[in-house]
């Protein structure tokens, strides 16, 4: 499948990779950043409390790229007899490991919902002179989903560990590591998503490394431009593994958040709201834009590239609201017993928000609910949020506590996206991400944020962002997206039902 073009020899061809806590994807892009053939897609390993063994993630990284560039040496109609000519790699901000000199971890990979930080981020914000200074020195708040709270946590119950730990890196570093050798740099934008970036000094936060008691060089040189530089090649394992990325050109990896809308948004006022596992609305921007005015508790803003700052709100409670009912409510095993046994609670094949909501009112469950399973972000950046339900009844069905869950998560991301806009002003959303496959998310979000939502008709909105930024590594000029997706408008009835719901619930807090 070759999505509507009939040859490539004479186009240059990207190779896209993102790796996020879920799952990874990996594929072929063209120089108008148009997809060659599909997306391959591996689960990645992570458990339930945010952690993963850091080895067996890079394996399932690296079979995916195995499948990925297997097909595509048999696909003459991708690749013929070019190689690509670069691999751009787009990973989830946030993650956390140690390593030691030669590469190896000496600690689990930890993730944004990793919240064993709680009482160490509370510590560290008591501690820093002046949250708002430094909140903007790294565009991020002190909060378990960030590595410095984790980074305590790690020097006061993992002492031992701390102290051998070479180098910290993110997810990205981890990777290009094991491919290319210990002397690869970090990525700006990788750097800031660990909280520990002072964007405008550009390097590490003085005043976080002196209090996390972090020695300067076991934090990665940092480095500007867009690619890695030609010093470095695929390490001789991987080199034979791969021969035919052995010439190409690598990108620094970028947070998957910034490739997202690279990959989504056409142009400026549209910011781009994706919702899957979690949920974000995100805008990328002139850096000194970014800088020139304070940021709000609510917002994050990390890099995109050196002179690119992607600046938003993220909730994290979403589509894994959808998963813990599959696997602790077991709504599909309730409607179809024999489909439940056939596929398991965890199958993916049942539209499970159309399911739940039906033609039911907002609100009329009854419930009140904190849907904080996974902790929460902005707008308040609570450190130990946890769910709650209240209001619970002897005719309470699984189908309402569901449905409260989602209700307040949408909520809750329609005050953080008003906080967002509070700042950058009026903004237009263009929706990715997994919600875009269910049409009962689509009128969720429609009638809960209210506002009409431009369903992005790119399929994978990270891995196109990447392949974006690979073409500009190459000197290419940036495709412009035209937006081809449906616009979905909210429900005039049900939209008011919402507001009312919005209503209360903020004189409640």
């Amino acid at each position: 499948m070759i999505d509507g073009h009939s040859s490539h020899k004479d186009t240059r061809i990207i190779l896209a990779i993102d790796v996020g806590t879920t799952n990874a994807k990996a594929q072929f892009f063209d120089e108008a950043a148009q997809p060659l053939g599909r997306a391959l897609r591996a689960r990645m390993p992570v458990r339930p409390d945010g952690t993963a063994d850091a080895e067996l993630l890079a394996a399932e990284v690296e079979k995916l790229l195995d499948r990925t560039l297997a097909g595509a040496e048999d696909a003459e109609e991708i690749l013929g007899e070019k190689a690509p000519e670069a691999v751009a790699l787009t990973c989830a901000w946030h993650g956390l490991v140690g390593l030691d000199r030669d590469g190896n971890p000496l600690t689990a990979l930890s993730t944004w919902f990793d919240g064993r930080a709680a009482a160490q981020a509370l510590r560290l914000r008591a501690r820093v002179s002046d949250l708002s200074a430094l909140h903007h020195r790294t565009g991020a708040p002190i909060h378990p989903a960030l590595p410095p709270a984790r980074l305590l946590r790690l020097r006061e119950e993992e002492r031992e560990v701390f102290d051998r730990v070479a180098r910290w890196a993110s997810l990205g570093e981890l990777l290009h590591i094991r491919w290319f050798g210990p002397e690869v740099p970090a990525s700006p934008s990788m750097a800031s998503g660990s909280g520990l970036y002072d964007q405008s000094r550009r390097g590490w936060d003085q005043e976080l490394c002196r209090l996390l008691e972090l020695h300067p060089e076991t934090l990665p040189r940092v480095r500007d431009g867009l690619c890695l530089g030609t010093e470095l090649r695929l390490r001789d394992s991987f080199a034979n593994r791969w021969p035919v990325l052995r010439n190409a050109r690598w990108t620094p990896a970028a947070g998957d958040g910034g490739s997202a809308v690279v990959g989504s948004v056409a142009c400026a006022g549209e910011a781009a709201l994706t919702v899957g596992t979690s949920a974000a609305a995100r805008v990328v921007i002139p850096f000194l834009q970014r800088a020139g005015k304070p940021l709000p508790r609510a917002l994050f803003a990390y890099l995109l590239e050196e002179d690119r700052a992607v600046v938003g709100v993220a909730r994290s409670n979403a589509g894994n609201l959808i998963g813990w009912g599959r696997r602790v409510l077991f709504l599909e095993a309730l409607r179809d017993p024999q489909a439940a046994r056939q596929q398991g609670p965890l199958s993916e094949g049942i539209d499970l928000v159309a399911e739940v909501f039906g033609e039911s009112l907002p609100g009329d469950h009854g419930l009140v609910v904190d849907p904080s399973l996974a902790g929460e972000r902005s707008p308040y950046w609570p450190v130990k949020a946890r769910g709650a339900i209240s209001g619970l009844r002897t005719d309470t069905t699984a189908e309402q506590l569901l449905r409260a869950l989602l209700e307040a998560a949408v909520l809750g991301l329609r005050r953080s996206i008003e906080e967002l806009e509070r700042w950058s002003g009026p903004l237009e959303m263009v929706l990715s991400g997994g919600a875009t496959r269910s049409p009962g998310w689509l009128r969720l979000l429609a009638d809960g944020l209210d506002r009409p939502l431009r369903v992005s008709a790119v399929p994978e909105a990270s891995l196109r962002g990447a392949a974006v930024l690979g073409l500009r590594a190459l000197g290419l000029p940036e495709p412009r997206l035209q937006h081809e997706g449906e616009l979905v408008r909210p429900d005039p009835a049900r939209a008011s039902a919402y507001a009312k719901l919005y209503a209360d619930w903020e004189s409640e807090d």
